[in-house]
């Protein structure tokens, strides 16, 4: 897996920023991942996994592969993949929808700000 940024690991499990660095926190004083620095942004420090790390993921792919086979056996790939499609237009929606939230009430916190000025 490639180095990112913990904002960055956030953003592609839809999650926030704070939750992110609390989990990769707990990694870290694990000895699964550890922090290198980035070449684009000197504050973002880059997640990495460790030898431990990359033998953890490899163990956890191991036990999930069965898994994942046995759901494609019963259910088929294209229901699989029509199933996959749906789950990821409702995800569009729902991020749609929080990303308007999040700007109205940013828009508001900046209107506020003004108003007090």
């Amino acid at each position: 897996p490639m180095p990112l940024p913990t904002a960055s690991i956030a953003r592609n499990m839809g999650l926030t920023r704070q939750a992110v660095q609390r989990i990769v926190d707990v990694l870290a004083a694990r000895g699964l991942v550890e922090f290198q620095s980035n070449p684009h942004h000197q504050r973002a420090k880059l997640v990495v996994l460790t030898p431990a790390g990359l033998e953890a993921v490899a163990e956890a792919e191991n036990v999930v592969a069965p898994l994942d086979q046995a759901i494609a056996d019963r259910i088929g790939s294209e229901r699989l993949q029509a199933a996959n499609a749906t789950l990821n237009e409702m995800i569009a929606v729902i991020t749609e929808r929080l990303d308007r939230v999040e700007g109205a009430s940013a828009s508001v916190s900046h209107t506020d700000e003004e108003t007090l000025s």
